[in-house]
């Protein structure tokens, strides 16, 4: 993974994006499902939300603490960038509510891919916690070992920083925001070929180590 500094990893991440407002009303003329409503309801409303694309039903019915790390901006390009898999995710929830494992203020429902659709009663309505990208809470830290593997094995970075403690997500931020200053001009750029490697040095003095392969050129560490 390309390095951005001695001994650091660069995480791309998003970008800082406006909270959304004016969410939509999804069941009842009320957003979420209130608490007397089975959590499988909410479950269903939630997949058949999904496989509408309907993004603004899908973020009234996430938690608050979802929603306060997942703008609804963020949430529409996850549906249009991850549609199969959402909808792949979407029907293991149908069949998986035919007995879900429910108590009452939480419910768990389990995913073929091992991980669970967890909803909790937030202000007296059931709400998702977490999008089914994430579906794996981050309650426990046994959760969030789990969460971190399934954000892994799907090579979401978005979903690798959620998991990320703040510090570090803070320092991967920066060192985004110092390369992206370090890159703006183009023109300044130094470039050196050397067969299939080459060096581009910015006009701070970072050094981007590059390498050509199957005739694109890929990057191998950023100093």
């Amino acid at each position: 993974m390309p390095s951005l500094d001695a001994g650091r990893s660069l995480l791309p991440t998003p970008s800082s994006l406006a909270r959304a407002v004016g969410l939509a009303a999804l069941l009842s003329g009320c957003g979420g499902a209130s608490a007397g409503t089975p959590p499988r309801d909410t479950a269903r409303a939630y997949a058949e939300a999904v496989r509408r694309g309907d993004a603004e039903s899908v973020y009234a019915l996430l938690d608050a603490e979802t929603r306060a790390g997942l703008t609804l901006e963020q949430l529409r390009a996850q549906l249009a960038e991850s549609p199969e898999e959402l909808r792949e995710q979407a029907a293991a929830v149908d069949a998986a509510l035919a007995d879900p494992q429910l108590v009452q203020t939480r419910a768990r429902v389990p995913l073929r891919s091992g991980q669970h659709a967890v909803l909790v009663i937030e202000s007296d309505r059931w709400r998702l916690v977490g999008t089914l990208l994430d579906s794996v809470s981050l309650a426990t830290p046994e959760d969030a070992v789990m969460a971190f593997r399934s954000a892994l094995a799907r090579r979401s970075l978005p979903s690798i920083t959620r998991i990320l403690a703040r510090a570090p997500r803070a320092e991967i931020d920066a060192q985004i925001e110092r390369f992206l200053e370090d890159t703006e001009d183009e023109p300044a750029l130094d470039v050196d070929i050397q067969d299939n490697e080459a060096t581009v040095r910015t006009p701070s003095g970072r050094v981007i180590r590059m390498v050509r392969e199957a005739g694109e050129w890929h990057v191998v560490s950023v100093e």
